[in-house]
């Protein structure tokens, strides 16, 4: 940020390696017979976050049950057979980001899985168009309507309700493959006996359930 003059950045996987030393003193580590080392545990600490934070923003990754199956990674994993990626700690945001953005498909991966995210309209892109160009559609479906918290203020929670977004492509041909993923814990949707979880269904949506597939 400093070398290039930049006035916004981001947090970048390589900078994490600048905080081991910091883990290290502030953290106590406990680990086997110390045979791993304290700047391994600090490794492992920041790999587990990130798997942690991963699946926010992309597809789960599962473990393949058969040698041709098909995973949402495919296209990606093939890219980088025959290509790679150099990211300098000196890049520039711009640089960073154009780097990036060679990786076949990462992009268009991004934009299909959406879990977590702010209400459609202070999206930058256009949700219904990303949808009618998806096979599915995996959004976020957090809370099902502004009732599901009492005592709080839901229009200060930046997450689109399932409602809202039934009622956006109430009309579409789409709507069949849009499954509601991050469902909060309050949500009656959850529950499969509720008459939310039915109006899902009923109106023609899905919900996404634990070990679901999606075949392309």
């Amino acid at each position: 940020m400093l070398i290039n003059k930049e006035e916004i950045t981001s947090i970048r996987m390589s900078d994490f390696n600048s905080v081991i030393s910091s883990i290290n003193g502030k953290v106590e580590l406990v680990y086997e017979g110390e045979e791993e080392g304290a700047e391994q545990v600090s490794y492992n600490l920041i790999s587990d976050a990130v798997k942690t934070l991963f699946i926010e923003y992309f597809p789960k990754i599962e473990k393949l049950t058969k040698q041709d199956e098909i995973s949402v990674y495919d296209s990606i994993l093939e890219w980088f057979t025959v290509n790679q990626v150099i990211l300098r700690d000196d890049l520039s945001n711009k640089d960073y980001e154009s780097i990036l953005n060679k990786v076949k498909d990462a992009d268009s991966l991004l934009n299909k899985f959406i879990p977590d995210i702010d209400k459609w309209n202070k999206w930058q892109i256009d949700i219904v168009d990303i949808v009618e160009n998806s096979d599915y559609s995996i959004l976020d479906g957090t809370f099902y309507d502004i009732n599901e918290l009492p005592g709080r203020d839901m229009s200060e929670i930046p997450h689109p309700f399932i409602i809202e977004t039934m009622r956006l492509f109430k009309n579409s041909d789409k709507k069949d493959s849009i499954y509601f993923i991050h469902l909060n814990h309050t949500n009656p949707a959850l529950n499969k006996d509720s008459v939310e979880h039915k109006k899902v269904i009923y109106n023609g949506f899905n919900i996404s359930e634990f070990g679901q597939m999606l075949k392309l």
